[in-house]
């Protein structure tokens, strides 16, 4: 297929001027988006807000200590926010909110030492304790948000301890509930999508934004993967991505138009439709990083891996790019493994 010069160009400039932050940001990207899913106020009282305070800041050291590889002393912070909360005057209920986070962030510390099983059990733990708060008051409901979070981790998990495929395959049913497209979740404790309109779309596009990073995270360079009865190809499980990529399906995809963008841009490359590709590459590419990179990453790799059959003349703007993306901290193994096959 003849690839358009002109596009080629608008690539370039739209990777510039997207690195340099002049480009057109999506409106996800607005600055405290973040910090507003991140807010733990609701049901704690005047009296009790020094102990929440406290557990939060121990809450972030904990998450930090793990990120870094500390985790005697994450399990040291985990002990003390117990014990702050046994010793404290906070209401039943606000125990179970604080003991759901640490039922989290031990999900977490699981995780990194590889115990996947354990860590399922305490993102069990936590869903259950969230599902009795939404259903004991209303002023719990913010606890559906908080349920929304534990589903990242889960797929993270579950790509772990069982497959790629599976872990996908959820990923695709979270977004399509995230767009009320399906009612409810083949997961523990009980999900109904209508509860999801009493949440701003902007807050709503962060959580599809992280899922629909998780997937690229794993498809992004990759032709197959990993299922329960062998390698499957990437061009099957991206049907799933129906409800987000078909022209019928345009008018309700209203949340995080970035993740769209680069639902379509992969099932592109998967299609090897090049000129599709780099329109939607395009848009990604001038929207800049913003706060949540992996798209804008992913994105780069593609071009990286498709810049073997685009013309030579191109080879520059191909080794900037490499050296781009292997500056990023949190850059996959598997991205890296793909980007030296071609170096």
């Amino acid at each position: 297929m003849a690839i358009r010069s002109d596009l080629l160009l608008d690539v370039q400039q739209a990777y510039k001027v997207g690195k340099a932050g002049n480009g057109n940001p999506y409106n996800e990207d607005r600055p405290g988006l973040l910090e507003r899913v991140h807010q733990w106020n609701y049901g704690f009282q005047p009296q009790e807000q020094l102990v929440k305070d406290l557990c939060v800041d121990l809450l972030r050291s904990t998450i930090a200590a793990i990120r870094q590889g500390e985790l005697t002393n994450a399990e040291g912070f985990i002990r003390a926010m117990r014990s702050i909360i046994a010793n404290s005057s906070l209401s039943k209920n606000n125990q179970a909110v604080c003991h759901s986070y640490i039922a989290a962030a031990v999900a977490y510390l699981d995780y990194k030492r590889q115990r996947y099983e354990d860590a399922m059990e305490h993102l069990q733990e936590a869903l259950a304790i969230d599902e009795r708060l939404e259903q004991t008051d209303p002023i719990y409901r913010y606890m559906h948000l908080h349920r929304m979070m534990l589903l990242d981790n889960w797929v993270r998990v579950l790509a772990r301890q069982r497959s790629a495929f599976e872990a996908m395959d959820l990923a695709f049913h979270v977004l399509d509930y995230l767009e009320r497209k399906i009612p409810t979740l083949p997961l523990p404790t009980i999900w109904d999508s209508s509860l999801l309109a009493a949440y701003p779309a902007d807050i709503l596009s962060i959580f599809f934004r992280t899922i629909a990073s998780q997937i690229a995270e794993a498809a992004t360079g990759q032709s197959s993967i990993s299922a329960p009865d062998g390698m499957m190809q990437l061009r099957d499980i991206f049907v799933h991505a129906c409800h987000h990529s078909s022209p019928a399906a345009s008018s309700t995809c209203y949340l995080s138009p970035a993740s769209h963008d680069w639902i379509q841009l992969k099932i592109a490359a998967l299609e090897d439709n090049i000129s599709v590709f780099l329109q939607h590459s395009i848009r990604l590419l001038s929207a800049g990083p913003g706060r949540v990179p992996t798209l804008w990453y992913a994105t780069i790799v593609e071009i990286i891996l498709l810049s073997q059959r685009l013309p030579s003349s191109n080879a520059a703007f191909r080794e900037e790019l490499m050296q781009e993306v292997l500056t990023w901290q949190r850059l996959p193994p598997a991205w890296k493994t793909a980007i030296w096959k071609i170096a």
